[in-house]
């Protein structure tokens, strides 16, 4: 899990990944592994209030990823549940791990809220 600006980063086994990329599942539970991203994932869950905040998803095994816009951040049961539209204008970029390297050098900036 990393945090960037209004961006919120996560890697899914590749069984999730796809459901959630297609939009059969459009939402994923997170539950924080230490104090630091217990402290990360609220103030992110707060700032959730004030403005657009985006969710990328990388398949652990291929490196593929994709950007969504939240829709809601709930809390229950010491997970955190990030929702998204399933509709396809919510879909923002997919692209994999090289071309992460070459065109998203700084991750997320480019979904920066003005």
């Amino acid at each position: 899990m990393k945090v960037k600006d209004n961006l919120i980063m996560f890697k899914s086994i590749p069984e999730m990944f796809e459901k959630e990329k297609d939009g059969r599942k459009p939402n994923t539970f997170r539950r924080p592994d230490n104090m630091s991203e217990i402290v990360q994932m609220d103030a992110f869950a707060r700032e959730f209030q004030k403005g657009q905040k985006y969710i990328q998803i990388e398949n652990s095994e291929t490196g593929e990823m994709f950007v969504r816009r939240l829709t809601d951040i709930s809390f229950y049961d010491g997970f955190f549940i990030y929702s998204w539209s399933a509709k396809a204008d919510n879909v923002y970029k997919r692209y994999t791990k090289e071309e992460d390297k070459n065109h998203h050098r700084d991750a997320g900036s480019e979904f920066v809220s003005s």
